[in-house]
């Protein structure tokens, strides 16, 4: 992430530490690695992030035109109160963006922060000028770009980067909003400076004015033109010795000004080398709990694998075992069911044979008790024919 606009994340998740903004949308405008960009952001404190995905050769041909007109657009569809974004690029240094966001959205703006504030919902921003700084009071919604000493930006801790790994990225194009990519200049060509002659180190003024005679810079003069000339060096001396004066004052002013801030800035950064010491510290910490609780988790999930697999090879036992009981039980059924088969075909066979034999003998005994009946019939026949031709009657007649 370009330097500069890591600064002004971290100062837009200040504000919201601080209560005064409510959401952090971070916005990137590149191909698809911008997203790790946008994850920084978001591990660093951003609420969501939107990627305007610009590739291939509209990538190459962007210019800050181009941005500031999606940022614009940006601002207006999220209803954004302030625009927070680095001073300029680190690869073209073009230090444009910012102000022509500020231009088309027609908003107060202020470059080169180095300290804002709050105050009835306004921003009272320090920035820093050539001379030194200046404080500037304006109403939201306006722009503002962040220079290196407004803030120290922050380390994202490793729950927060896990954190980040959740947060939305909506993803557009440049065409969303409506914006032509076409370039507005091109650049035609790139030359190096013209390299610079040689010097001439002389032993003696006189050789300089010979030379500046050679040269055509200084020729012979009356005494009145030397006295004119004496008068105009003197003039442009005395010119020349207060204009040195009041630099030398200003610098002193500025020198004064500058040892102040580099005393500030020294214990800014005794208290942010504090501040980075307890958070490594902190940081450190966190990674041997997490370090310990890792260990403990994998020597109980050790332990309870070894104890899942000690059970599992047992039931896998019992299964074989069980496999093997059930394939004996079956063949001993089947043992049986063919013994029974056996012994029913046998029975069968037995009770055929005994009542076979029953009706041989039931034959036989209906046979001899007809043939007795026969003959007991028979004689009682003859007996009633002798009976009754004893009283004279006719047997054929009855």
């Amino acid at each position: 992430m370009n330097p500069f606009d890591e600064i002004a994340v971290e100062e837009a998740v200040r504000m919201k530490e601080k209560k005064v903004a409510k959401e952090v949308v971070a916005v990137s405008c590149g191909p698809t690695q911008c997203q790790e960009t946008l994850r920084t952001a978001l591990a660093m404190g951003a609420d969501r992030g939107i990627h305007v995905e610009i590739s291939g050769d509209d990538y190459t041909a962007v210019q800050p035109f181009h941005i500031s007109k999606i940022l614009a657009k940006l601002a207006l569809e999220e209803k954004a109160d302030i625009l927070l974004l680095g001073k300029q690029a680190i690869d073209d240094d073009c230090n444009q963006t910012g102000q022509m966001a500020a231009a088309l959205l027609d908003w107060p703006q202020a470059t080169f922060a180095c300290k804002v504030e709050e105050s009835n919902a306004n921003l009272t921003v320090t920035r820093e000028v050539d001379g030194g700084l200046e404080t500037l009071k304006m109403k939201t919604p306006c722009v503002v770009t962040t220079d290196l000493r407004l803030n120290e930006p922050r380390y994202a801790t490793l729950p927060n980067i896990m954190k980040a790994k959740k947060k939305p990225i909506a993803k557009k194009s440049a065409a969303d909003y409506g914006v032509d990519l076409t370039p507005r200049h091109t650049v035609l060509k790139v030359d190096d400076p013209p390299t610079r002659a040689a010097g001439e180190k002389l032993e003696t003024v006189e050789d300089l004015v010979s030379k500046l005679k050679e040269a055509g810079f200084y020729g012979e003069l009356t005494t009145e033109d030397k006295y004119k000339r004496t008068l105009e060096e003197m003039e442009a001396l005395k010119d020349h010795m207060s204009t040195r004066r009041a630099m030398a004052r200003r610098s002193q002013s500025a020198s004064d000004e500058w040892k102040a801030r580099m005393l500030q800035a020294e214990g800014e950064l005794r208290e942010q080398k504090d501040e980075h010491k307890a958070v490594s510290s902190d940081i450190t910490r966190q990674y041997k709990t997490m370090q310990t609780d890792m260990g403990l988790r994998i020597y109980t999930l050790e332990t309870e694998l070894a104890r899942t697999r000690a059970q599992l090879d047992r039931t896998e036992l019992e299964l074989k075992q069980t496999q093997e009981e059930k394939e004996k039980i079956n063949r001993d059924k089947d043992q049986e069911i063919a013994d029974l088969k056996l012994k029913k075909d046998n029975m069968e066979q037995q009770y055929i044979t005994i009542i076979d034999r029953t009706l041989d003998g039931l034959k036989e005994k209906i046979g001899i008790a007809r043939d007795k009946w026969e003959d007991k019939s028979n004689a009682i026949q003859s007996k009633n024919k002798h009976l009754l031709l004893e009283f004279g009657l006719n047997p054929l007649h009855i």
